[in-house]
């Protein structure tokens, strides 16, 4: 009996033994799997987010991403369209103005389908009062780019109503759309530094874009005045129906409208057929391209093309719609409310932006260090080459712009000023420096062996234009890149 029960001792520890040792083995390859799963995972998102689509009308700036980025609730106008759109209407003006806290919706080519499933994914979390429509997509049926497409397609996060935007629009590959990956996959060949890291812009911007180019444009007035229609297409008729249904359905009121632009006769047709639609079912709607008058715009210098404003008519637009918005609507102005930041870091931004531009005007050196002396939120990097004194401009004066002496003059040097105030001093033979401008931008300094004038280099880009003057580098803190490279001698080399 002691036998027998010694041997079952015996039998029930092996079989103890047989299942820790193997339980304990399986686990471990259990979480070995678990583990191999869960990186491989983790990589993949790494490098879908890496390859994936990241701008709505070029430059990578995402005005989804914007959205996104917005606090819930605090869009209070939201304008839905194209190109024309976000040329068109600069949200920073009824900000600055008005105090009202607006947002471009918009996207390249934004076709009819795209703008009503982006007005519908602003309202997951947004309460806006007001929305008004760009009629541009009822022209077209397909997208002309490809870019265009994607831009529309590829842009909204993966949602129902992602997926019924794909399928209301794509005719094949749908599923490509769906995935996004099958699109996405081959972009490592256009890799660029915004694909590893957020555009700052990409958050805190409200959707617009800047242009000081200017077109002087021909502006057909015979065109304008055109009053013949082309009935309204069943489809135009189907979206504007669902667009006014979706403004019920949220609580929003809805204006469908155009904006100013030079169009062809086929278009100003259609458009013609819409309002008679719109006059027939009491919905409202703006002409803008009827209102140049009252607006205030010129052809000669409002446009940077023929169907698009420029950053000029943009602000006369959007004064005219902040005026519209104030007489009819008591919305709230939230200038100084903290939860409304985003709209302030944007008006900054466009603020310089403008700077930016209105600084390769500044010719002159006096004129031009004088005024660059009170720029705040920059870089200002000074560095005199061989020969800076041999020339006819008056170098010594724009040093003492910036509070340097004769002496410093005399010596040579390079020079960094960060809000104008004077931070780093270095030899005309300057030892290796290094500092970092921002989280993604470093300054590296150091001396060419040969002829022993100054490296300078953003980023591992060299930015000196010439080794013969004074070269003035000029980074913006605001808008994160250089905005200006000049050297002066006897003659101004612009390098933006």
């Amino acid at each position: 009996m002691a036998c027998m029960e010694l041997s079952l001792t015996r039998h029930s520890l092996y079989i103890l033994n047989f299942r820790l040792f193997y339980g304990d083995h399986v686990m471990k390859k259990a979480i070995k799997l678990i583990s191999f799963f869960i990186i491989t995972i983790l990589v993949l998102a790494r490098v879908y987010h890496i390859l994936s689509w990241k701008d709505t009308y070029g430059n990578y700036v995402s005005s989804v991403q914007q959205l996104r980025s917005t606090p819930k609730n605090t869009i209070d106008v939201v304008f839905a369209g194209s190109s024309h759109c976000y040329a068109g209407i600069n949200p920073d003006v009824l900000w600055d103005y008005y105090g009202i806290s607006a947002f471009d919706m918009a996207i390249s080519g934004q076709d009819r389908s795209s703008t009503y499933h982006y007005v519908k994914e602003v309202c997951k979390t947004q309460n806006p009062k007001v929305v008004f429509v760009d009629l541009y997509g009822a022209t077209f049926d397909r997208h002309a780019v490809q870019g265009n497409v994607y831009r529309n397609m590829l842009s909204m996060p993966l949602s129902r109503n992602s997926i019924d935007l794909i399928y209301s629009y794509v005719e094949e590959d749908q599923m490509d759309y769906v995935l996004k990956w099958p699109i996405v996959h081959t972009r490592y060949r256009e890799l660029e530094n915004y694909d590893f890291y957020q555009y700052p812009y990409s958050t805190y911007g409200r959707g617009y874009m800047y242009n000081y180019d200017v077109w002087p444009v021909d502006h057909d007035y015979e065109m304008a005045m055109n009053t013949a229609v082309t009935e309204i297409s069943d489809e135009n008729r189907q979206w504007i129906d669902n667009l006014c249904e979706l403004s019920q359905q949220e609580s929003f009121d809805i204006y469908f409208m155009t904006l100013p632009m030079e169009t062809t006769e086929e278009e100003k047709m259609i458009f013609n057929g819409i309002y008679k639609y719109l006059d027939e079912e009491n919905i409202p709607y703006i002409d803008f391209g009827d209102l140049e008058s009252t607006i205030g715009l010129y052809y000669g210098s409002d446009f940077s093309d023929p169907t698009h404003l420029n950053t000029f008519g943009a602000e006369k637009l959007s004064r005219s719609i902040g005026s519209i918005l104030e007489e009819k609507y008591d919305l709230e102005d939230h200038r100084g409310d903290s939860r409304y930041s985003l709209w302030d870091k944007s008006l900054l931004y466009g603020q310089h932006r403008y700077y930016s531009d209105i600084m390769q005007g500044r010719v002159d050196i006096d004129a031009f260090t004088s005024w660059l002396k009170g720029y705040d939120n920059c870089y200002v990097i000074l560095a005199t080459c061989s020969g800076y004194r041999d020339g006819q401009e008056d170098i010594a004066g724009a040093l003492n712009n910036f509070g340097l002496t004769n002496a410093d003059y005399e010596n040579g040097g390079i020079w960094i000023f960060e809000d104008g105030e004077l931070v780093k001093a270095l030899s005309k033979e300057p030892d290796e420096y290094n500092r970092d401008l921002d989280s993604y931008t470093t300054l590296h300094i150091d001396t060419d062996k040969e002829s022993q004038n100054p490296i300078i280099e953003i980023n591992e880009e060299n930015v000196l234009t010439t080794d013969y003057g004074l070269n003035i580098i000029v980074y913006d803190k605001i808008l994160g890149n250089v905005v200006d490279i000049r050297s002066y001698q006897d003659q101004v080399e612009f390098g933006y």
